[in-house]
């Protein structure tokens, strides 16, 4: 590799480390969600689906399986992550 070409590299990997350090900070925010919405998932999902007050109301998160979807969606990528970066680390 020419010098020039390491140089623009060697720019692009520092900005990449931003950017990896940007994601860590909203992978923490999407758990914290993640673990906010399981919560009420296993506490107070099932008393607002039987809450007559909510039974018309337009409210995705109380139909039959949003949450789970969501809730699975959310671990299935999470896994493909892991496995990602772990699959990376070793090459």
């Amino acid at each position: 590799m020419k010098l020039e070409e390491v140089e623009a590299l060697f720019n692009q990997c520092e900005q990449d480390l931003k950017r990896f350090e940007s994601i860590k900070e909203e992978i923490k925010q999407i758990e914290a969600n993640h673990q906010q919405l399981s919560d009420y998932y296993e506490n107070q999902y099932l008393k607002d689906m039987d809450n007559p007050k909510y039974k018309q109301l337009p409210f995705g998160c109380l139909s039959e399986d949003g949450i789970w979807n969501v809730l699975t969606s959310l671990d299935i990528e999470r896994v493909n992550l892991i496995k990602l970066l772990v699959n990376n680390m070793k090459s």
